[in-house]
């Protein structure tokens, strides 16, 4: 931070976030100057508060804007140059992008890691559980892109009890829906899921269970 502020003017605008961020001003550290903002919430929606207003605030983001801003980065081609777009053999390279459904950790009561905050779960723009529109927006033949990232806390997306329980209770329909929308187009040929927890699953084995036999299930 300080070999970055030190290269920028004093009265320049500065924007920081994230867990790090979080943590420190929760330990009740102030901006190093008065330029300066650290937000606890959204940095890109934090952001965009500050494009739009000049004001700095904290934020999150709003149903709309994590469908909008989806479909903005999906057809953005923001990289179009990188190792992971083409294997040295010409085909299509690793994963390139991740489909995003919510931002916490379920384990937040119990302090699973320093990257733990408080659950919130989007439930993906309210009543949106599709992504098929970003998928189609970004797999286009010049991205050379077959492979997508799945959603992050898989097993508890839509999860009842999720504001409330240790162990949220898995509900297989939404994940099936998001899942079954992603693998409608044909170009997909990957699509990772990570962060399952181990003890939701031992909780609710029997949802759990069908949850992962959607994961190589064809689309109905």
């Amino acid at each position: 931070m300080d070999q970055v502020l030190s290269i920028l003017p004093s009265e320049q605008p500065v924007l920081c976030g994230g867990w790090a961020i979080r943590h420190w001003r929760y330990d009740g550290w102030p901006p190093l100057r008065s330029s300066l903002f650290c937000t606890v919430q959204d940095t890109d929606a934090s952001l965009h508060h500050y494009l739009s207003t000049g004001q700095w605030g904290n934020r999150k983001r709003t149903p709309e804007q994590w469908s909008e801003w989806a479909l903005h980065g999906a057809s953005s081609k923001a990289v179009t140059n990188h190792p992971d777009l083409e294997s040295p053999k010409g085909s299509p390279g690793p994963l390139t992008y991740e489909i995003e459904l919510y931002q916490g950790c379920v384990r937040f009561k119990r302090a699973a890691s320093s990257a733990s905050s408080q659950r919130r779960d989007c439930h993906f723009g309210g009543t949106r559980t599709t992504c098929g529109p970003e998928i189609a927006t970004a797999l286009t033949p010049e991205s050379g892109t077959s492979g997508w990232a799945g959603p992050r806390k898989i097993y508890t997306y839509h999860a009842q009890g999720v504001e409330d329980l240790e162990y949220p209770i898995p509900d297989p329909e939404p994940i099936a829906r998001v899942l079954h929308g992603a693998r409608e187009d044909e170009r997909l040929e990957i699509l990772h899921v990570d962060n399952a927890n181990p003890s939701i699953v031992a909780e609710s084995i029997e949802p759990a269970t069908e949850i992962t036999k959607t994961f190589g299930r064809d689309p109905v």
